[in-house]
């Protein structure tokens, strides 16, 4: 059985990927992929962090979560998005890295 850290970093991982995988010209059918995907993925991570008691890293999911749910997709225009997807996906990559430096 996965230990709470390693479901953790995958979960961080498989997301970061997802995310950069927006840098290439996809078809529309992936972004949308990606916004439930990246939904989901928050949503599981601020539920680990939550039983973690990290409420400051609980409350980023759930505002990411927020902001990449597919129902009513903000309008910020294809090079916001790519910026915000990258920036993102950086900050799980050094988030896994640390989880697996520390734990």
């Amino acid at each position: 059985m996965l230990t709470t850290t390693k479901h953790l970093i995958i979960t961080e991982l498989v997301m970061a990927a997802l995310l950069l995988g927006c840098i290439a010209p996809m078809p529309y059918g992936y972004f949308i992929l990606v916004r439930f995907g990246a939904t989901v993925g928050f949503l599981f991570l601020a539920w680990i962090y939550n039983l973690l008691k990290e409420r400051q890293r609980t409350f980023i999911a759930l505002v990411l979560a927020a902001l990449f749910q597919p129902f009513a997709p903000l309008p910020l225009g294809r090079a916001l998005w790519l910026a915000i997807d990258i920036v993102i996906a950086l900050a799980l990559i050094g988030e896994a890295l640390r989880l697996r430096k520390y734990h």
